[in-house]
């Protein structure tokens, strides 16, 4: 511990306390001078000390449960058009605890202070015998201590016996004190049975069945007349003095005194009361007549004869089953080619306190007789093998809070778990909302209702707080052994004849406790979210368009990381942070944009294609046109350079026909060539026509005008 730390100080303050009762001081106020306040030593804030628990004994953990279930409705077979679907789903088979549950019911009995106890009778008694019932309920008021109850036959040799709830004892007087000194009232806890059954599981150390000899009642003896005792003094044949009398009465009062020392050495009492020296009780003082102290050992003779029963342990059907969770408990499948089976430990807690037969009886709002809270969380500091391979006895339990579904108590026993230990998160990572927890081999789980909310962010707090202890237990690399090569001994000079040793020191300042405050915090709003956070700001958290739901393993980027530290001189890392889910839905609504991007620009390329596609037809059809209009120009050229060469005459070449002067005939080939214009340009003015009127137009889409067509000169 760094010299002048505050964690330092706080101990020195400690042991000061400590050493205070050997100091002298004059007055009170000289003490409250030198001593330190213990509200600086204390905490009353009982998540901090449970906290300390989790984070100390991690990973033992405890899962505990009652067998008493409110039947799950099953869906509406008109929802769904499958045939295997419509079936109504069979109502299940009640088990034990939940038929003794019916029993009492029916009986008129309160579930929730009432335990069934089987009694192993001796030969010739019967439960339907007052007497024997009588000496029954003598004899567990003296193994409840005077708890108030009332007793049920039910069968042969069944019982069930109603607490109360109140004691014929006045419990201790509450002691003022100071709100540091004791923990503040916790919420979220169990409503236990009454303290008659703890009692008797103590009684019997736990076990299953245990033997009692049973505290008999005194035989009723009546009293008799004076006028009878005078006729009995006048009928005795030899009068008695007084003397004699006297005389008769101290050796039967020493005969009794002897006899009932006895009884009480074997711990029977004749009417379930302490005894005086004399043989009577306290609370009779006078001396005890002849006719007393005869009836007082007739009592005593019986008592010696009274019979022993064997008691078995009591049931209460909202007793809570503990299960030891454990990573490695897994059992090869008979089947070849199937996974291994989870194999369950169970656990009992040790009947010196009231874990021992802890129940949930609270079933007040809830729909049927079905308990809360039904799941539940613990921690253990020890264990050992009990007299099954498959049952464990577990002592120092702590039970955690299971207020807003468990979350926070959840949320403790995950935050430690180390790189090595299974941990599974299931989240969408449309809205950032965690549906379900698994941890340690499916031992842990969690699945928060409705009205708890746990998002991606808290998982930063939980690193904030894994992040805080390995800088304060580890705050500096450790140091590398220097290589000697020669070897000058062991040097015991140092501290306390102990070889120094380089040895890693915890921080001089340690933000634990801020952390884990903010993540208590926290999750304490979980259950409030649904108010807190608005809609405009729950709309902004929704950027995928559809859920998308991921199971992540929080310690997958570890066991790489721990790899390459072992192989590098970097520190040691006691809690490596767990995966960033925020940054994980980050990536997830990125990879969107991206493939929205993508897909914009697949979507633009293929309308360039399309727009390409519908345009390259008409660039085809409007260069055809040019085409054709280049051709006609350039035969239109032609034809006039031809024309412009004939001169006068027939021959064309001089210019001057052969048979004279004039002007002459145009040739045969020329009138028919300009007849076949004439003819082209008709039909495709009539043609527009036609195609205009939505006809076709027929006889001139020939490449050549016939002979019997006769178009007229221009002249």
């Amino acid at each position: 511990v760094p010299n002048g730390s505050k964690s330092a100080l706080q101990l020195d303050s400690m042991l000061k306390l400590l050493t205070g009762a050997e100091q002298k001081f004059a007055t009170a106020a000289d003490a409250e001078a030198y001593l330190p306040p213990v509200s600086d030593l204390f905490s009353q804030e009982t998540w901090k000390l449970k906290a300390l628990l989790v984070m100390s004994f991690s990973p033992q953990f405890l899962t505990g449960y009652t067998k008493v279930r409110n039947d799950v409705p099953g869906e509406d077979p008109m929802r769904s058009w499958k045939k295997k679907s419509r079936q109504l789903p069979q109502r299940k088979e009640k088990n034990k605890l939940e038929q003794l549950l019916e029993e009492m019911v029916e009986q008129g009995l309160d579930p929730s202070r009432t335990v069934a106890c089987v009694i192993e009778l001796p030969r010739g008694t019967s439960l339907r015998r007052p007497e024997f019932m009588k000496d029954l309920e003598l004899t567990i008021e003296m193994v409840t201590s005077g708890e108030k109850f009332t007793l049920t036959p039910c069968g042969e040799n069944k019982v069930y016996i109603c607490f109360n709830g109140g004691s014929s004892k006045d419990s201790i007087p509450d002691v003022p004190v100071e709100a540091v000194v004791k923990l503040e009232e916790e919420h979220g806890l169990v409503q236990d049975l009454p303290l008659g059954p703890h009692f008797m599981d103590q009684y019997g150390a736990g076990r299953w069945k245990w033997n009692i000899t049973m505290a008999r009642a005194p035989p009723v003896v009546e009293e008799k007349t004076e006028a009878e005792e005078k006729s009995e003094d006048t009928c005795s044949q030899s009068p008695v003095t007084q003397e004699d009398a006297e005389k008769d009465k101290e050796e039967v009062e020493e005969e009794v005194e002897g006899e009932v020392e006895e009884g009480v050495e074997e711990g029977a009492t004749p009417k379930g009361k302490p005894l005086s020296s004399r043989g009577g009780s306290q609370e009779d003082k006078k001396e005890p007549s002849v006719k007393e102290t005869a009836s007082v050992k007739e009592t005593v003779e019986v008592e010696k004869d009274a019979p022993t029963i064997a008691l078995y342990r009591p049931v209460s059907p909202y007793e809570i089953i503990w299960e030891i969770v454990d990573t490695e408990a897994f059992e090869d499948s008979p089947h070849k080619g199937k996974p291994k089976k989870k194999r369950t430990m169970k656990a009992r807690c040790g009947w010196r306190n009231r874990f021992g037969i802890l129940s949930s009886c609270n079933s007040s709002g809830m729909p049927g007789y079905e308990p809360w809270p039904n799941d539940i969380f613990g921690v253990f500091t020890t264990m050992q093998g009990g007299d099954s391979k498959d049952v464990s006895w577990v002592d120092g339990v702590t039970l955690l809070p299971a207020d807003d579904g468990g979350v926070l108590s959840f949320t403790l026993l995950i935050a430690f778990l180390r790189s090595h230990q299974e941990l599974l998160f299931d989240v969408d990572l449309q809205d950032g909302r965690i549906h379900s927890i698994r941890a340690l081999g499916s031992g842990l789980e969690l699945k928060p209702d409705k009205g708890t909310v746990l998002l991606v962010e808290d998982v930063a707090r939980i690193n904030a707080v894994r992040k805080a202890l390995s800088e304060a237990f580890y705050p500096a690399a450790a140091p590398m052994p220097a290589a000697i090569d020669v070897d000058e001994g062991i040097d015991f000079s140092g501290n306390r004849g102990r070889r120094d040793e380089l040895v890693p020191m915890i921080s001089a300042e340690s933000h634990v406790l801020e952390a884990l405050t903010d993540l208590v915090n926290t999750l304490q709003e979980a259950s409030r979210r649904h108010q807190t956070i608005g809609d405009a700001a729950w709309a902004k958290r929704i950027v995928l368009r559809k859920p998308m739901m991921q199971t992540v393993n929080m310690h997958q980027h570890q066991r790489m990381s721990n790899r390459m530290a072992q192989e590098s001189t970097e520190k040691f890392e006691l809690f490596s942070p767990l995966l960033d889910l925020a940054q994980i839905k980050r990536e997830a609504e990125r990879s969107q944009q991206e493939e929205d991007d993508r897909r914009r620009q697949m979507e633009e390329e293929k309308r360039r294609q399309r727009e390409e596609m519908r345009r390259k037809p008409e660039e085809d059809k409007r260069r055809r046109r040019l085409e054709e209009q280049r051709n006609r120009e350039e035969e239109r050229r032609q034809r006039q350079a031809e024309r412009k060469g004939h001169g006068k005459g027939r021959d064309g070449r001089d210019g001057k026909a052969s048979g004279g002067k004039g002007k002459g005939k145009v040739p045969v080939e020329d009138k028919r060539d300009r007849q076949q214009r004439r003819g082209k340009q008709v039909m495709s003015s009539d043609n527009a026509m036609m195609n205009q009127m939505g006809h076709f137009a027929f006889g001139y889409d020939q490449s050549f005008c016939p002979s019997w067509v006769t178009v007229l000169d221009e002249t």
